[in-house]
């Protein structure tokens, strides 16, 4: 049951601007022309094919027209960074609704029903839920395979890039950490810092001493202030409880839903939210 509620809490690409929308109508189109519903194995296979090819595309336009009236009117609600798998199967549904009334007036038009148009609705869109369950999760599982491969091949070009590359150590002005009152506790090299870590009214900072042993000093101030100490060019905000010396970066890895961190001089990995994870790719890519 974890492992369920875990798949549908996945991040999923929104793929219905485009590629999405033209590929279920090619596959409604040949469901269609398969299995011959409303009436259409009373017709010769040509006429079956192009009219099969028409709902085809009444289904690609609805999706298309459906993008974009929803973004406009809930732009957050479609942000690309926060869409998962469950959003896509709630927004699936609401779209074989609106493919199931467009098809009807097709039908209707091109007089392949004696029906009336109300009867025609509730006909359609009832075998269109059925039709469209079979290929909205077929799409969503050729899309997940797609995407985690995609994720996977970037990743592994971006920790090829990481293993050569060179990081400039040269000497940096020592950062003095003081406590919320304000008092200086201790000074440490931006070089030796691995990161930092807030733990409810402290931070913890994790560096490598001079036998490059992981140690970690214990700081109580919030991680908001010790941001205004750090180097901005070397240090990012990962996650809101983590800040990371990105060259002390050695491997970016896929942990469940999110991303983690391996980091030199540490044994621990160290999570990256979903929100920042693009952002500190680019940097790495660029770095």
């Amino acid at each position: 049951m974890e492992t369920i509620l875990s798949f549908f809490k996945k991040p999923h690409p929104f793929n219905y601007k485009g590629n999405s929308s033209l590929a279920s109508g090619l596959i409604i189109a040949f469901l269609l022309f398969a299995l011959q519903p409303f009436g259409f194995g009373q017709l010769d296979l040509f006429p079956r094919l192009w009219k099969s090819l028409i709902m085809g595309a009444t289904t690609t336009f609805t999706l298309l027209a459906s993008y974009g009236l929803c973004t406009r009117i809930l732009p957050q609600t479609f942000q690309n960074k926060q869409w998962l798998v469950w959003n896509d199967l709630l927004f699936s549904a609401f779209n074989v609704m609106l493919i199931g009334i467009a098809n009807s007036l097709v039908i209707y038009w091109l007089k392949l029903s004696a029906s009336d148009l109300p009867a025609l609705v509730v006909n359609v869109v009832s075998h269109t839920i059925l039709i469209g369950i079979v290929a909205s999760f077929l799409l969503l599982f050729i899309e997940q395979s797609f995407h985690l491969r995609t994720e996977l091949a970037a990743l592994q070009r971006l920790n090829k890039q990481l293993e050569t590359r060179k990081v400039d150590s040269t000497e940096s002005s020592v950062i003095t950490f003081v406590s919320e009152k304000g008092k200086p506790e201790f000074r440490l090299d931006p070089n030796e810092i691995i990161y930092l870590k807030s733990e409810g009214n402290y931070v913890e900072i994790f560096y490598v001493n001079d036998q490059r042993e992981q140690k970690k000093e214990l700081l109580r101030n919030r991680l908001k202030a010790v941001e205004a100490l750090l180097p901005q060019d070397r240090f990012f905000q990962c996650h809101r409880s983590y800040f990371v010396n990105t060259d002390r970066i050695s491997r970016v890895n896929r942990g469940g839903r999110d991303y983690e961190i391996s980091m030199k001089g540490s044994d621990k990995s160290v999570p990256v939210s979903r929100t920042r994870a693009d952002q500190l790719i680019q940097l790495l890519k660029t770095d």
